[in-house]
């Protein structure tokens, strides 16, 4: 099930349904709507009702029906052929998107399927109580590795992204050096979720000390592109491809871990979140624009407009996301206790809202 959250070693099937799960795989796979066939719910009426794609004669005899399921039936497809053009525009123009109810998903005029479980999917718990989801699987490629990329700061980032796609990874993900700072920290933790003991652990990055000597420090981004295929030679020749890419940029230096290597760096990113939220004294994770999504091309305008915003309030961030999706989990960190400080929160919002929807964005992909 490649739709998998970071949080995937809690996360039910239940509330991954129910919120459009999303994570490290979705720029190749998508959200969990892509793989839901069909559900059962139970409704306000108290009995249980199954979802999935259903053609327009199926769809004209659901709403002959003289009870509750026949009434949801009217009343959404009215509601959804009355406004075709304004639903189908409404939709955001990115890979993923959790605002709202995915309206432009369920009725599709052109192909002649009304859907309403993606009416479902994605809407929390709102709607009904989910009691059974069919969902299909994909199957593992054979063969995987991992390339990072480590960055001396974040201007290059947006266009690096870019490149990077243009070689088609699996998946496309980066962190900033306060996680790395903090993975460095919880290194027995982390070196236990990898299941390995401490000492193995902890030599696997002599190569990045010595990077970090190369760059005079640490870096201040690490990009993560995770390539898999069943074809070896595809793979590979998409890997020798990625030297060319680093090299094209100042301060950017491209490391290939051995095979299975690459989980250090997976544990980071996933625990990243948590690390923060436990771990920063004085300050607190306050996570009101954390969730921004843009198509990847425009991120060259988008990110430093935000990040800019954030200087200008002199407020420190961390970064972590799925960048080859263009989804930043931009995290500011603050002191709460102080009014000048919650002052600043509907203030920034404001003006990185503007900039996301001017973008045909989402204020939260996840």
């Amino acid at each position: 099930m490649p739709t998998y959250p970071a949080s995937k070693s809690i996360a039910a099937i239940g509330g991954m349904v129910m919120n459009n799960c999303g994570g490290e795989k979705t720029l190749r796979y998508g959200q969990m709507r892509d793989f839901v066939n069909e559900i059962d719910v139970v409704l306000a009426d108290g009995n249980e009702y199954t979802f999935g794609p259903i053609s327009k004669e199926q769809l004209e005899a659901k709403m002959e029906q003289d009870n509750f399921e026949g009434e949801v039936y009217r009343k959404t497809f009215k509601l959804l052929d009355e406004n075709y053009d304004l639903v189908k525009q409404a939709k955001p123009r990115t890979s993923k998107n959790s605002a709202g109810y995915a309206l432009w998903e369920v009725w599709d005029k052109e192909e002649g399927v009304f859907d309403l479980s993606q009416l479902f999917v994605g809407s929390q718990g709102t709607l009904g109580i989910l009691t059974d989801a069919r969902v299909r699987l994909v199957k593992q490629p054979k063969h995987r590795r991992l390339a990072t990329l480590f960055m001396k700061d974040w201007d290059k980032l947006p266009e690096l992204v870019n490149d990077l796609l243009e070689v088609e990874p699996e998946s496309l993900e980066t962190f900033d050096d306060e996680t790395m700072k903090l993975g460095l920290r919880f290194m027995p933790q982390i070196a236990q979720e990898a299941g390995e003991n401490l000492l193995s652990f902890a030599s696997q990055f002599t190569p990045e000390l010595k990077i970090g000597m190369k760059m005079m420090g640490m870096p201040k981004l690490v990009v993560m592109a995770e390539f898999a295929e069943d074809d070896e030679d595809v793979m590979n020749e998409k890997l020798n491809k990625l030297p060319s890419i680093a090299d094209a940029y100042d301060g950017v230096y491209l490391r290939i871990p051995k095979e299975g290597e690459g989980e250090k760096y997976w544990t980071m990113r996933r625990k990243s979140f948590s690390l923060l939220r436990e771990s920063v004294g004085g300050k607190r994770t306050a996570p009101f624009i954390d969730d921004i999504c843009v198509q990847p091309k425009d991120l060259p305008d988008v990110l430093p407009k935000v990040l800019e915003i954030l200087e200008d309030e002199d407020i420190d961030v961390t970064l972590a996301g799925h960048a080859g999706s263009g989804n930043f989990h931009i995290i500011p960190l603050m002191d709460l206790t102080k009014e000048e400080e919650k002052e600043k929160i509907p203030r920034i919002s404001k003006k990185v809202y503007k900039i996301i929807i001017e973008h045909g964005g989402t204020i939260t992909a996840e």
